[in-house]
């Protein structure tokens, strides 16, 4: 709107972006003179760096308007927090190209205060008087931004945009030199989220409706996954508790399906939600006791009118094939010097050794009483109303469980919207994610390539080439600590163990950037022996109080042939240099690709084994020692391949802090000094993009070699004769109990 002509718009724009791709128009009149100037854009780049070019064409009375085709290219730089600079290329086709150069200031390094200029060059000596200006832009209120410019030519502009959610206002008056007033510029936007000046006033009326119906996982495929995980999961909760709008929770836990460590981790992370104020509503229909230990976290717990609880309480047990390879004629040798150290029992033995039965017995007892102080405590029920539930009851459906205060409503997750308005006493909406205030939060309020916390995962058991895969992991270690951005590693241990090899290519490649930046270890569901062995030289080591870690030993065992060859009417035989050649000769095993050995070890062989199995165990100890900075014959007391509980593990010293993955990030962000909201989290190894096989159907014969049981039989094998860092059998998918 020109002061020459009030009230009439002689020049007005519409301009769209997208995620690197620009396109505008600008439309013009003077007089019976109009055109229209149309431009489009794309860009690349990152945080630190980027490059755009545009095309630009004109209709109309193009000449009257000095306007012209015009080609484009620039460069911005934002090197940290402080400084961005830039350089635009203008390429006329009818008038003399130019170059303008930019530079911003951020005096608090924020939104707050911007101080900006520019300078035009160009290519032929001109007269233009207006070849600078320089200005300030100030957000005095979140949403609520000032600006002013000045111009070489004595011009100045002034203006304010107000800021309201995914639409906005702006003005800016033009003043010649004399102050007087040349044109008004308005503004409207339409698009994504920006700060807000009506936010502090939003209504306290949403409840973030969370889904944690199916299985919770670390890393998800970037495409074609929907599922969920464990840290986006945490960090939702959190972005609601900072959400002034979120009045409370609720979740949808129908066929939920995950272990009992990932549920320890969401009711910490809902237990910190409450301390808020705010409110949790979980719905379910069927759950077992893990799931309900997360579940009573609710203040208002509702459950499907003909769903059930089963409170049957907590065993451990495992399988022995000492029997079954009698009978088809496979021997077993088991080289085992460690009271606790019971992996290989199962083939050696008909029943629990004494180490074994007491260590897991320990961990039956502790699961119980984590779980049942947490409901007992939540549900205000007494112990012995829980035990009684547990010994008595088992199953509890309907009305039975609100006469026993397991829940306070059955209804249906169709009918969840009356029910919140009946408990909250007001009419409230239910909001995804998205709707979130944090998540929905532009970036421009920090400038360049904010540091970087990173997050490995270090999940399976320590093989080289499967499982955790010490060899390429340990790659990835070393490239994300050689990245100067990253300020500080997070690694996430899920692991029963398996060779020590991989375990120890995993634990020096961590351990090289120790003192150079903070190291932090998260163990979740299991974290023992080989597990342990990777997480030794974390400056803190974090675990929940159900977490299954130490088992601090090496065990070893061979199979042999001890006549299933001969029952097959298969005959070896074999030519050798060496007395112990033949150890590597034997029946070929279909399906496994190994060999049976034809013969058991003989005495002195077996001497040659304990040795090196032993030498390894204390070479173990030396290292967890070195790792914690404790005296060697302390870690000798609780080592001996006993496995503990996190919560154990803390009294004993083997762990430093009851905690998961939000106290782990925590922790790094305090020790490397990073300002809240000041650096970004990201998670290795790179996930592809897609999971092939779930595009390709998979033959019975590979579904059965991907099986859990197939996989373990076959790891035994691949160590048959090593020493090994590795737990029982039936506890390699330890993560796995709870929710069934």
């Amino acid at each position: 709107e020109r002061n020459a002509n009030p009230g009439k718009f002689d020049k007005w724009g519409l301009f769209a972006g997208l995620s690197g791709l620009g396109f505008g128009m600008i439309s013009e009149k003077s007089g019976n003179f109009s055109m229209k100037e149309y431009r489009l854009s794309s860009a690349f780049g990152d945080e630190e760096m980027s490059f755009g070019a545009s095309y630009g064409w004109v209709t109309g009375d193009r000449n009257i308007f000095n306007r012209s085709e015009l080609y484009t290219v620039g460069i911005l730089y934002r090197p940290f927090k402080y400084l961005s600079v830039g350089a635009t290329r203008f390429f006329y086709n009818s008038y003399d190209d130019e170059t303008v150069v930019e530079f911003a200031a951020r005096p608090f390094g924020n939104q707050w205060l911007s101080l900006f200029g520019d300078y035009v060059i160009e290519d032929k000596n001109s007269n233009t008087k207006n070849r600078y200006s320089l200005g300030a832009s100030a957000e005095l209120y979140s949403g609520l931004t000032f600006t002013a410019r000045y111009f070489e030519n004595k011009t100045l502009s002034a203006g304010v945009q107000v800021g309201l959610g995914n639409f906005g206002l702006g003005y800016q008056k033009q003043l010649d030199n004399n102050s007087n007033g040349l044109q008004n510029i308005y503004g409207v936007r339409l698009g994504a989220y920006e700060r807000s000046v009506i936010q502090p006033f939003a209504p306290k009326d949403k409840y973030f409706s969370l889904s944690l119906s199916g299985g919770i996982k670390y890393q998800s495929y970037k495409l074609f996954d929907n599922s969920q995980t464990l840290n986006s999961i945490i960090t939702s909760i959190e972005n609601a508790k900072e959400d002034p709008s979120i009045k409370g929770i609720v979740v949808n836990a129908v066929g939920m399906n995950t272990g009992f460590e990932f549920c320890w981790e969401l009711r910490d992370a809902l237990e910190s939600f409450k301390s808020s104020g705010k409110k949790v509503v979980i719905f379910f229909d069927r759950t077992s006791i893990v799931g309900y230990y997360l579940f009573s976290v609710a203040d208002h717990l509702v459950m499907d009118p003909l769903g059930g609880l089963t409170l049957e309480g907590f065993a451990m047990g495992r399988n022995y094939y000492k029997g079954m390879f009698e009978s088809i004629g496979i021997g077993y040798q088991e080289w085992r010097f460690l009271k606790y150290k019971s992996a290989m029992e199962s083939f050696s033995r008909d029943s629990f050794s004494d180490g074994d039965r007491e260590q897991r017995d320990r961990l039956v007892e502790e699961f119980y009483n984590i779980v049942k102080d947490a409901i007992t405590e939540s549900r205000n029920i007494s112990a012995t109303d829980f035990d009684n539930i547990v010994n008595n009851e088992m199953y509890v459906v309907g009305n039975g469980a609100i006469e026993h205060k397991l829940v306070d409503k059955l209804s249906r997750w169709e009918d969840i919207d009356s029910v919140l308005t009946n408990f909250d006493g007001d009419k409230v909406k239910k909001v995804g994610s998205q709707f979130i205030l944090k998540n929905k939060l532009p970036e421009d309020n920090y400038w360049g390539k904010k540091p970087e916390l990173a997050v490995i995962y270090a999940i399976g058991g320590t093989d080289l080439y499967t499982g955790m895969r010490g060899k390429y992991l340990s790659e990835v270690i070393r490239k994300v600590g050689n990245d100067n951005n990253v300020k500080a590693i997070v690694l996430r241990v899920d692991s029963p163990g398996g060779d020590a090899l991989a375990a120890d290519l995993v634990a020096e490649a961590l351990k090289s950037f120790k003192g150079k930046k903070p190291i932090i270890v998260t163990q979740g569901g299991v974290a023992a022996s080989g597990g342990y062995w990777v997480s030794m030289y974390a400056d803190t080591i974090l675990a929940a109080p159900m977490t299954v870690t130490g088992s601090i030993g090496v065990i070893g065992g061979w199979f042999y042939n001890a006549g299933l060859k001969e029952k097959l009417g298969i005959s070896v035989d074999h030519v050798k240099r060496g007395e112990s050649a033949d150890l590597g000769v034997g029946l070929v095993m279909p399906f496994v690709g190994a060999v049976l050995p034809d013969r058991a070890m003989n005495e002195k062989e077996q001497t040659l084994i304990k040795k090196r199995i032993l030498g390894m165990y204390d070479e173990f100890i030396e290292k967890v020692s070195a790792g914690r900075s404790k005296p060697k014959n302390e870690i000798e007391e609780v080592a001996q391949g006993r496995v503990w509980t996190g919560r154990d593990g803390k009294k004993i010293g083997l762990i430093d802090v009851i905690g998961g993955m939000k106290e782990s990030i925590k922790i790094a962000v305090d020790k490397a000094g990073l300002k809240s909201n000041e650096y970004n989290i990201a998670e290795y190894p790179e996930m592809p993009l897609l999971d092939i096989s779930e595009l390709i159907p998979m033959p019975i014969s590979l579904q059965f070699e991907k099986s859990n049981f197939y996989q373990e039989m076959k790891r035994r094998i691949e160590l048959n004769g090593q020493p090994a860092t590795i737990l029982p059998f039936d506890e390699m998918w330890l993560e796995t109990i709870g929710i069934k």
